[in-house]
């Protein structure tokens, strides 16, 4: 019996601990979830001020400078994601740089005048004073230029150094019209570095008033519409392929024509005398439309205009379907470059370690002068030899021709597969409408 009493006893104890603990420790954890409600709220808040801010200061650059902006920037952490932006225009670098420097000190008027994106810097040991911004200069079909110009403007923060400040700098990029995806001693983009605090005293120093347009050079609208009829012609007369042009040097000034790059590809082996044939014939071409212009000749830095102001290289590729251009590896040229006025002929052999691998190598080198002596005093090549180039040339051809053949012709069959054969009525229908519409023009 009294046992039964001490249990019952014990029992009531530990019930009543029990209901103290319980509300003793209730309040603590309802304010610590109150806290982390306030917490996320808070957050929340932010995140939305933020992308209202951005939002109206993104649609009042596009106003005043004749911008696009890209929603989105900087909604979750400015040390990371700056305004972006496009710029429908080219830019040389110093136009680049006096934009960058106006629109961040746009965005620091606005970040000064509104608190709660104060207090948000703050929290990121930031100030309004280095912000960055991102542009990118493209045309209207939002490809970046290849003729040397800026291609974007990207701006970053360094580590804190030992007073936790973040400094920020400048990178701009240009594609190099004469630049080699196949090597890495010349790159294809150019990069340039400013920090914020050399920026500003660059801008300084520089003439740019308005940067919502492009000061275009005198000569600029003319020698666009002259590298781009070379083109045309270059493809019909020898069957090269351009890929860019240009006449801007990223960091350097452009008040006259310095010089010209670009690079072409040919879609067929060469052997070292046919390449040099071509890279003499396209530079001569060139050379002559440049000085053949009455609208360039002021604007030329040397008149004529010399081989050595010509940066030129040629590809010689093997063109293949889900593969892309590829080199040859027969021994014959795989580029020739022209450069300061010294062609480099190159080409692929086997590797010393690797059987199934290639080292590109220089087959020879010679200026142009040497070059031009050697193509006038060499013999044309017999009827044989152009027959047998034809034949090879054709042959190559066929080839690519059967392999789109192949592809199509699996791409249909599987068409026909997978949806019971109906919809390969819609190429017999357009056939049939091409060729009612080209008939008059065949029976005149």
């Amino acid at each position: 019996m009294d046992i039964t009493k001490h249990i019952a006893t014990f029992s009531k104890r530990i019930v009543l601990v029990v209901i103290v603990l319980i509300t003793s420790f209730c309040p603590a954890c309802c304010e610590e979830s109150q806290f982390d409600t306030y917490e996320e709220l808070a957050e929340t808040q932010y995140k939305n001020h933020i992308k209202e801010f951005q939002r109206a200061f993104g649609k009042q650059m596009e106003s005043e400078f004749n911008l696009k902006w890209v929603e989105g920037g900087f909604v979750h952490n400015f040390s990371n994601d700056q305004p972006e932006f496009y710029a429908y225009r080219r830019a040389t670098l110093e136009e680049a740089r006096t934009l960058v420097l106006v629109l961040i000190h746009k965005l620091s008027l606005a970040i000064r005048e509104d608190p709660i994106m104060l207090s948000y810097l703050n929290k990121l040991s930031l100030t309004p004073d280095t912000m960055g911004v991102n542009i990118q200069f493209a045309d209207l079909h939002n490809w970046g230029y290849d003729d040397g110009s800026i291609d974007s403007v990207y701006s970053y923060h360094t580590k804190e150094d030992t007073n936790s400040v973040k400094n920020l700098y400048f990178q701009y990029t240009s594609t190099d019209p004469f630049g080699d995806f196949s090597t890495h001693d010349n790159s294809v983009y150019t990069r340039i570095e400013d920090s914020f605090e050399d920026a500003t005293k660059l801008h300084a120093a520089t003439a740019i008033t308005n940067p919502a347009i492009h000061q275009t050079a005198g000569f600029e609208d003319e020698l666009i519409q002259i590298l781009a009829s070379f083109k045309t012609e270059m493809k019909k007369k020898y069957g090269l392929r351009f890929r860019s042009s240009g006449w801007m040097v990223g960091g350097k000034p452009t008040p006259n024509i310095l010089e010209i790059r670009t690079k072409c590809t040919y879609l067929h082996s060469a052997d070292n005398r046919e390449a040099r044939e071509l890279i003499l014939l396209v530079a001569e071409d060139l050379l002559n439309t440049l000085n053949d212009s009455e609208a360039l000749r002021p604007y030329l830095e040397e008149y004529p205009f010399p081989a050595r102001r010509l940066k030129l290289r040629m590809l010689f590729r093997n063109e293949k379907y889900f593969v892309g251009d590829v080199p040859y590896y027969d021994g014959s040229m795989e580029s020739a470059v022209l450069s300061d006025d010294i062609i480099t002929y190159y080409h692929h052999i086997p590797n010393a370690k690797h059987s199934n691998m290639h080292d590109r190598v220089v087959y020879a080198k010679e200026s142009y002068q040497e070059a031009q002596k050697i193509f006038e005093n060499t013999p044309p090549p017999t009827v044989f030899k152009k027959a047998t180039k034809g034949i090879k040339n054709f042959i190559s051809s066929t080839i690519h021709f059967l392999h789109l053949a192949v592809i199509v012709f699996f791409m249909f069959l599987l068409l026909m597969v997978t949806t019971g054969g109906w919809l390969l009525l819609i190429p017999v229908i357009i056939f049939f409408i091409l060729r009612r519409q080209r008939s008059p023009l065949q029976e005149d």
